[in-house]
């Protein structure tokens, strides 16, 4: 028995999975800023103008979402967010929640954009620290875009003035304790250290000094304690430059066994990629490239920890990316060979004592997972003849998965996503159908913030996005369950699609056979329900009752194993 997470993409495990995400208000946000603060999301809200951002907040009711604080109110947006960046792969801007404050970055049309503090309260949003005085305030030149980290209760980011330029400073949440850590390229240029991460009691980041190029750096928080790590490739450039001399490449930290491992490029940002994956456990000697011949995956979530063995995706000479793992040395990595023509594409997490990742096999793509065997790896649930089919913003809570499924209906033009909750087991899997995701879950209470699309609104208006709420299902943790595989799709059909006042709902796979059919409304009311007969194996008509007035509906069919369902839109002349 293959052990395998087994997803119904159709299924909704039980009705209340309807109602249990709610529209809060329309709103058009920027995802990435989106924090839990004193209570509250915190957001930036795009006004009237495309990407111009204010400071919004929700306490999960529409009430109580609403303008936080007007921070210039001669200007349309005071906030420094992704959209008002170059987000390329040296370009990840996110505010950060420290102490129960955000900071962020904004202009309030005096200072210049500098930095700023917020309890998600009026009041209390006020600007934390002027690095330049006047009105230019901080340095974007150059991509200089500011990055947060903490560490041993400190708040550590790139940030500059033009004394200095762009360097690593420190924040204990007090005017008085915000300081420059080193001056680590001397004069007015900048270090510009970015991606920092902590490993092993320091803070590790990619930076240049002027002499070395764009190499790793670590630091304890003082000057004397922050140095090279190694100088991998002599010169000017450096491991992580990405060519232009003024940002580095997305190492991909990643912490795993004892080591710290990231991406290197090799050519210096020179010519084609040359990237590999390194490891270094602080020391030069610790510091080396653990495979030569392999193309890395260059995106989000390309890699991950498991019981202390790193595991990544990487192209070799063939088509497509494998499954590898490493113990931290050359001898050490190896690929996980994977049956059907299994590939690896992002994204990547684990949890418990599997890797799920986002798979292609020879049959369908989809959802696959991995015990770091051959045995142990397979696709987890895959859909047939339908390429892509995406995996999207993973998450790990209170031993649970969520993320956002993403594939192309019918060989459609139009992608459709959906929200998954799963701890692994069949009974243990909800797909919540009232909602596409363009965002994180963010924990507020008992519940999860998010930003999306509305399934049922999306025919309507494909522009329309809301702030959701949703109060998730209780699942125990149970990844890891062994369940066998199931390759073929069970769907229901309904036509004719629009309806008037019959429908019939065709199955492929399911056996109708005294299952239940229910009709629910937009907002998961059951309006309607229906005793299919014995006879009816893959077919039955229905008669719509003339009380169901025009509009979207959710047919949903379900039995003591499972529940299928179909979007039915009523039109009456």
């Amino acid at each position: 028995m293959k052990r395998i997470l087994y997803i119904f993409l159709f299924c909704i495990s039980t009705s209340p999975a309807f109602s249990q995400v709610t529209i809060i208000c329309p709103d058009v946000v920027d995802a990435v800023s989106m924090k839990a603060v004193n209570g509250k999301v915190i957001y930036g809200h795009e006004g009237a103008l495309q990407w111009e951002y204010e400071l919004w907040a929700t306490d999960g009711t529409a009430a109580g979402t609403g303008l936080v604080k007007d921070i210039n109110p001669n200007y349309a947006g005071d906030l420094f967010c992704w959209a008002t960046s170059s987000r390329t792969d040296g370009l990840q801007y996110e505010n950060y929640v420290f102490k129960d404050r955000l900071y962020f970055f904004a202009d309030d049309g005096v200072h210049g954009k500098e930095l700023w503090k917020s309890d998600a309260t009026n009041a209390g949003t006020n600007m934390f620290y002027e690095f330049n005085s006047g009105m230019m305030g901080w340095d974007f030149t150059n991509n200089k875009v500011p990055t947060f980290c903490e560490m041993n209760n400190l708040l550590y980011m790139n940030a500059g003035n033009l004394a200095n330029g762009n360097e690593l400073w420190l924040t204990d949440g007090s005017t008085a304790g915000t300081s420059q850590v080193i001056d680590l390229y001397p004069g007015t240029e900048s270090s510009n250290p970015s991606f920092l991460t902590v490993y092993n009691g320091k803070l590790y980041f990619a930076a240049t000094d002027g002499t070395h190029g764009w190499e790793l750096f670590c630091s304890d928080g003082t000057a004397g304690g922050t140095q090279l790590v190694k100088d991998m490739i002599p010169g000017a450039r450096g491991i992580f430059d990405d060519g232009t001399g003024f940002t580095c490449i997305n190492p991909h930290f990643t912490n795993s066994g004892g080591y710290l491992y990231f991406h290197g490029d090799d050519a210096g940002g020179i010519g084609p990629a040359q990237k590999h994956w390194w490891r270094t456990d602080g020391t030069d000697a610790g510091t080396f490239r653990i495979e030569t011949t392999l193309y890395p995956w260059d995106e989000d979530n390309v890699a991950t920890d498991m019981n202390g063995v790193f595991y990544f995706a990487s192209y070799d000479a063939g088509f497509g990316a494998e499954l590898w793992k490493s113990d931290g040395s050359v001898a050490g990595t190896t690929q996980i060979i994977m049956n059907n023509g299994l590939t690896v594409r992002p994204a990547m997490m684990s949890l418990g004592n599997y890797v799920y990742f986002n798979g292609a096999d020879n049959d369908s793509t989809g959802l696959a997972i991995s015990d770091g065997t051959t045995a142990g790896s397979s696709m987890a649930w895959g859909m047939q003849d339908v390429a892509p089919f995406f995996v999207n913003r993973p998450q790990i809570i209170n031993d649970n998965m969520f993320f956002a499924m993403s594939w192309y209906p019918d060989g459609g033009m139009d992608m459709i996503n959906r929200l998954v909750q799963t701890n692994g087991t069949r009974s243990g899997t909800i797909i919540y159908p009232l909602a596409q995701p363009r965002s994180k879950l963010i924990p507020l209470g008992n519940d999860f913030i998010f930003f999306g699309a509305d399934t049922i609104e999306v025919f309507q208006d494909p522009y329309a996005t809301f702030l959701f709420k949703l109060h998730p299902d209780s699942l125990p943790g149970g990844i890891g369950v062994g369940i066998n595989e199931t390759k073929n799709i069970k769907t229901i059909s309904c036509y004719p699609n629009p309806a008037s006042d019959r429908i019939t709902i065709s199955s492929n796979g399911f056996d109708l056979r005294g299952s239940t059919m229910n009709i629910y409304d937009v907002t998961g009311k059951n309006i309607y329900s229906k005793k299919i007969g014995v006879d009816n194996y893959s077919n039955v008509d229905i008669e719509i009752p003339a009380s169901i007035s025009n509009g979207i509906y959710v047919v949903e069919v379900s039995n003591s194993n499972q529940c299928l369902n179909d979007r039915l839109v009523i039109q009456r002349n």
